[in-house]
């Protein structure tokens, strides 16, 4: 019934979608194959998702569809071989970023404008690691292929549920193309949806993919009854999707706060406070948290993985690949939040480990 809905591959309807409209897809058919650049398998594969959750390379046809990276936030770029711009500082920044974020899984596709056929060598010699397709932007028609409005370098950054968060000139607004990067890691991840074409239920579908569930099943509430049948069909599934999200993550809180806070806990209690303030899943939780909490250690592994989790959405997008005034004011936190721990959790090992990192890129820096 829900006929409307659509998968997040290019909606004529989207393609001029401003930021904060869903994403379409990439549209793009031609794939560089980039052999063993950076560390990519020799078809060029890329395995997007958290770590354990997916596994496995895509296929030429998922790599053009947004939805194949769903859980986590993505780049898409557009350059040229033969553009100083491109090969001096875009793909050296794209490089550190991806370098930066191994642990994060931030996806980075490129787009190769009129490539010949010294494009596979040329990845290669730039240590291009990720995937990149090629096209001419002069001529292709598609929200990233559009040379007279986009120029020649361009950056769309898309959140973990296919929002656009932000689009524009990563090399000379540098520091607004990283603050959305670190903006679209930050975002709340929740189930994968298929997104509507209705201007109004969209407005809900974007606020249920940014994990503003109360917004969003307020907004479908408001749907379910419209004359137009297929509308109030998804407006109504939509509102399922919401409450199975909410029954979701209180299912999650429980089972979890029952055996032993972990990080997965505290970030389910957090996406609970957030998405759902002010609703009967926040007096349950706090309940919960009651119980948790009258565990001296566990109250004290509270601490230290709450802290954890501001270090890692505060984290710098490009720290630990580069050694700048941000990278070291951020080595001096993790520094002191592994003083301060009181032992050695998931977020202890991690921030152990982002130091010795950094430590090897300022090595190679002097």
């Amino acid at each position: 019934m829900i006929a409307s809905i659509c998968v997040l591959v290019a909606c004529p309807a989207l393609a001029a979608g401003g930021e904060g409209s869903l994403a379409p897809g990439l549209g793009l058919t031609d794939w560089i194959e980039p052999g063993a650049a950076g560390g990519l398998a020799g078809n060029g594969s890329y395995e997007p998702g958290r770590p354990g959750e997916r596994a496995g390379a895509l296929g030429a046809d998922e790599r053009s569809r947004i939805g194949a990276y769903h859980g986590v936030p993505l780049v898409v770029h557009t350059f040229a071989f033969d553009d100083a711009t491109s090969t001096g500082a875009l793909l050296p920044l794209m490089r550190d970023l991806v370098s930066a974020n191994v642990d994060r899984g931030i996806g980075v596709v490129g787009v190769a404008h009129a490539a010949g056929d010294d494009a596979p060598a040329l990845l290669k010699q730039h240590e291009v690691p990720y995937p990149v397709a090629r096209a001419d932007l002069a001529k292709a028609n598609g929200a990233y292929l559009d040379l007279a409005t986009n120029g020649l370098v361009h950056a769309w950054v898309i959140d973990p549920n296919g929002a656009l968060l932000w689009h524009g000139e990563p090399v000379d607004d540098e520091r607004a193309f990283l603050a959305a990067v670190q903006a679209a890691y930050a975002r709340t991840l929740v189930a994968p949806l298929e997104h509507a074409l209705d201007a109004e239920l969209e407005k809900a579908t974007v606020a249920y993919l940014a994990g503003e569930l109360k917004d969003a099943r307020a907004r479908a509430n408001k749907l379910a009854s419209a004359k137009d049948e297929a509308l109030a069909a998804d407006a109504a599934a939509l509102v399922g999707l919401v409450d199975a999200t909410r029954d979701g993550w209180m299912a999650d809180a429980r089972s979890r706060g029952a055996a032993g806070p972990d990080l997965r806990y505290f970030e389910v209690v957090r996406a609970i406070r957030t998405a759902l303030a002010r609703t009967d899943a926040v007096k349950e939780l706090d309940e919960l948290e009651q119980d948790v909490r009258k565990h001296q250690l566990w109250r004290l592994r509270a601490q230290d993985l709450e802290t954890w989790l501001d270090l890692r959405v505060e984290r710098p997008a490009l720290f630990p690949a580069r050694v700048d005034g941000a990278g070291d004011a951020f080595a001096k936190q993790l520094e002191s939040f592994g003083r301060s721990t009181f032992n050695s959790n998931e977020g202890t090992r991690a921030a152990k480990e982002l130091l010795e990192r950094y430590a090897q890129a300022r090595a190679r820096a002097d």
